[in-house]
């Protein structure tokens, strides 16, 4: 007994501490890779969960809120309450006619274009009204039309003098209003708007 011990001593001796310290290594290792598998696994099967969560919330097909299809109709609401009404166009022709005669200005001739805007479902009515008078007039009558009819806008002037220094100038304004037919109240539309006769082609 006493020889086989120290023979394994000295074959401990030459061979040195690199084998048994490799192993007690690789026992350790051993075990902290199956104590951290379970918990890796564990994460991994949340993760998993997760990504189905999501993938399932995509696949459902998107409806709007309620909230979302409220404000959606108060916007369209107060786009056409903006607008004026179709049917009492010419009494924004009269008030256009009346402010031309208190600026002074003499008219000629008028021409009047209606069209319908099927993508916004609105209505346009062009006047293109040739005028004569001072400059300042001129300018005065376009300010004081375009506040007395909120939903017209000023596209086009084009201004023509006889002579230099002469103060009366000839000049043709091109106004477009916003109509609709449409009966807006509380915010909510009532009426849909259809073209009627009254549209020009």
């Amino acid at each position: 007994m006493k020889a086989l011990g120290l023979r394994c001593y000295l074959r401990m001796v030459r061979v040195g501490w690199a084998i048994p310290a490799a192993s007690g290594l690789l026992v350790c290792a051993t075990a902290l890779v199956l104590i951290a598998l379970p918990a890796e696994r564990s994460a991994l099967v949340g993760t998993q969960r997760q990504l189905a969560g999501v993938n399932a919330a995509l696949a459902v097909p998107h409806q709007p809120s309620q909230t979302r299809r409220a404000a959606t109709a108060q916007g369209l609401a107060a786009f056409y309450g903006a607008l004026g009404q179709y049917a009492t166009v010419e009494d924004e022709i009269g008030i256009l006619f009346r402010i031309a005669g208190e600026s002074g200005l003499s008219l000629r001739q008028a021409e009047y274009r209606a069209s319908f805007d099927r993508s916004g479902a609105f209505y346009t009515y062009q006047i293109v009204l040739p005028v004569r008078g001072p400059y300042r007039s001129v300018r005065q009558f376009c300010e004081e039309v375009l506040n007395a009819i909120p939903f017209a806008s000023l596209d086009e002037v084009k201004f023509k003098r006889g002579a230099i220094g002469e103060p009366t100038i000839e000049a043709k304004l091109q106004f477009t209003l916003f109509l609709t037919d449409r009966q807006v109240t509380s915010g909510a539309v009532l009426a849909e708007t259809k073209p009627s006769a009254r549209e020009s082609p």
